[in-house]
């Protein structure tokens, strides 16, 4: 698959959202060279085995029509399909992206928050927003030309982990682990009910799906 980085515009150019075909006219001037590493891959960059529909949000405000793409989390950018090239839009051009065909869990990202071991230009998926804002980094690290055992070959290795933000009163902590312990106090109320929660709806914080449930929970108990 060819891969081509696209730059925008700094300028909405009073256009409400940029089409796949705006996009195609950009790609259409540049030269895309093919790549080819002879070696094993375990694991993946993206965060997602297969493209999903979704949309972008362009740094000048500019949103994207529906596309079928994929969050490369090692490199920090938005990858989407057109024919048969792979396009790359980086953070710095992007302020946040969703994908929007997800059956239960939402996966909405956006960036500029700050805090230990999170920089304003990275991408946080957004778990829960409300009386506190739950925000989980995903980071995918690369290891090249691992020896692997019995094997002459060697081989490039993607591992992937997670850290758990949360934002309440606007200061935003990082949660130094993902697990009932560390989360339940990092939290300012409820905590014996959430801890009750957790038991009758046989939660394991270390899922994500079920740390999305927790915090939401959590967040509606304010509403009631």
């Amino acid at each position: 698959m060819l891969i081509a980085v696209v730059s925008f515009p700094g300028k909405a150019d009073a256009q409400s959202e940029i089409t796949i075909e705006s996009l195609r006219d950009i790609v259409d001037r540049r030269t895309m060279i093919r790549t080819i590493r002879e070696v094993e891959t375990a694991g993946s960059p993206y965060l997602f085995e297969d493209f999903k529909a979704g949309h972008v949000t362009l740094s000048n405000g500019v949103r994207s029509e529906t596309l079928l793409m994929n969050y490369n989390v090692h490199e920090e950018g938005v990858e989407f399909i057109q024919g048969d090239f792979a396009l790359s839009i980086m953070s710095d051009r992007l302020a946040g992206f969703e994908f929007t065909d997800m059956e239960s869990s939402r996966y909405l990202f956006r960036n500029g928050y700050e805090a230990s071991r999170l920089s304003p230009d990275e991408f946080v998926r957004i778990l829960a927003e409300g009386k506190i804002t739950a925000l989980l980094k995903y980071n995918i690290s690369l290891q090249q030309d691992v020896p692997t055992y019995g094997v002459a070959t060697q081989q490039d290795r993607y591992t992937q982990s997670q850290r758990l933000f949360i934002k309440k009163d606007g200061d935003i902590q990082r949660v130094r682990r993902m697990n009932e312990r560390s989360i339940l106090r990092s939290l300012d109320h409820f905590q014996d009910e959430m801890r009750d929660f957790l038991r009758q709806e046989q939660l394991d914080l270390a899922n994500i799906e079920h740390l999305e449930r927790f915090f939401r929970h959590y967040n509606a108990r304010f509403e009631e």
